[in-house]
């Protein structure tokens, strides 16, 4: 599996040395087999798979005007926005497993709520990776900083990277928990992209209510205070700038 991530589109590649879907299908029709692979519910054994693996990965490419491509045996499926729907084609040569491709257009913040339909139900997983991943038994979500943002600590691209996570997490919950246990030093730009930019975002009452700090060394609260501060006066300035 290869998974990359591009300018316009993410992607991923997942390839096996399986037998093909037609083979695992059953169907003799290799082109007819990888059509009725992108279907909904379309599964080997229906008592015990669910069977929209490869539905589910074409209606997020479809969705987002993305790109999906299977090859299997002696047929290639492929799909994009102008195709106007997944077309196949046979292959002299056969594809020994499967492989798939499908590029992901990030259209939407809402794209996998509206691809993920079965049966005409949206699908509800009962675990967000947020939630698996930050949730405690006590329904905070905590962030580790020094778990998951060790290698961050010291650059302004770390901070950002941090930064979005936290926005992520604040689009779900009411307050996120940052706890600073194991963390002795951070960046001055780290603190800036992080925690500036988030107080100048939600706004001092916000900030205050939403973005709590655990475990903080009186060092790193210093220049956690400090970079509010700068980045405020920095948001002023521009804000008079703007009107003048």
């Amino acid at each position: 599996m290869q998974a990359t991530v591009y300018e316009s589109r993410i992607e991923f590649v997942v390839a096996d040395a399986g037998v093909g879907i037609p083979s695992t299908l059953s169907i003799s029709d290799h082109e007819r087999a990888l059509q009725s692979a992108v279907t909904e519910g379309q599964t080997r054994d229906r008592s015990s798979n669910a069977g929209n693996g490869l539905f589910g990965s074409y209606q997020v490419a479809s969705l987002s005007a993305g790109q999906f491509e299977i090859h299997s045996e002696h047929a290639h499926l492929y799909f994009d926005r102008y195709s106007g729907g997944p077309k196949t084609r046979s292959e002299s040569i056969p594809h020994r497993g499967t492989s798939v491709r499908c590029a992901i257009g990030p259209t939407e913040a809402q794209l996998l709520n509206r691809a993920l339909r079965f049966e005409g139900r949206a699908h509800r997983p009962l675990f967000s990776y947020l939630e698996r991943t930050f949730g405690t038994e006590r329904g905070e979500m905590v962030y580790p900083v020094l778990e998951h943002a060790k290698q961050d600590l010291g650059s302004r691209n770390g901070g950002a990277r941090v930064r979005r996570l936290l926005e992520n997490l604040l689009r779900e919950e009411d307050h996120v928990v940052l706890d600073f246990e194991g963390v002795s030093v951070i960046s001055s730009s780290f603190a800036d992209e992080v925690f500036g930019r988030l107080f100048v975002e939600l706004g001092p009452r916000e900030f205050m209510s939403r973005i709590v700090l655990r475990n903080v060394d009186p060092t790193i609260d210093g220049l956690i205070d400090r970079a509010i501060v700068q980045r405020t006066r920095l948001s002023e300035r521009l804000s008079d700038h703007r009107r003048a």
